[in-house]
């Protein structure tokens, strides 16, 4: 059997994709692509409180030369969920997840990691943090067994790697790891 993950936001399941596509930010909701103008209040609402939680982002988005509530959401939506991955940015829970976003600026913008998340390279975690980071979609004992450690050196190794990588917890690690190894 096959089976397809279809888009977050493609039905009326409370998910929302966020993407970007020839420079504009837009929504996947209810089945509908909508543009920032256009998108459903509570989303514009969730993106807005997103970026004014995020110490710096909205002085970063009006330095990039966005002034208006629309222009700062859409470079929100650039900066933290370009990328169309199926996986829902906000889920049914109300739960808010941004992306590393693979950008031409990445190296030479002062805003980086500010207004983005910064890229992540498993590179900077230590061979044991990388080992079980790879495994962390498994219980903490699985992680154990399977590298013959115990349960307190993966709680450790975890806690360190999601500190180093600025993860704030295993499915965005997880996510983080995915994508710096696409990147």
């Amino acid at each position: 059997m096959i089976t397809t993950k279809l888009p977050a936001g493609l039905f009326n399941d409370n998910t929302t994709e966020l993407f970007s596509a020839n420079d504009r930010g837009y929504c996947l909701f209810d089945g509908a692509a909508q543009s920032t103008k256009n998108m459903p209040s509570s989303i514009k609402n969730a993106v807005v409180q997103f970026y004014k939680n995020r110490f710096g982002a909205e002085r970063a988005y009006e330095s990039m030369g966005n002034f208006t509530e629309d222009d700062k959401i859409e470079q929100c939506i650039k900066c933290m969920f370009a990328n169309f991955d199926n996986t829902p940015d906000f889920d049914a829970l109300g739960n808010i997840t941004p992306e590393v976003v693979a950008c031409s600026k990445r190296g030479k913008c002062k805003h980086e990691g500010v207004g983005c998340l910064p890229t992540v390279g498993i590179d900077k975690l230590s061979p044991a943090q990388k080992r079980v980071a790879m495994l962390c979609y498994k219980s903490g004992k699985e992680i154990a067994e399977a590298l013959f450690i115990s349960t307190n050196t993966v709680k450790r190794h975890l806690s360190d790697a999601m500190h180093i990588t600025g993860a704030k917890n295993s499915r965005e690690l997880i996510r983080l790891i995915d994508q710096s190894t696409v990147n």
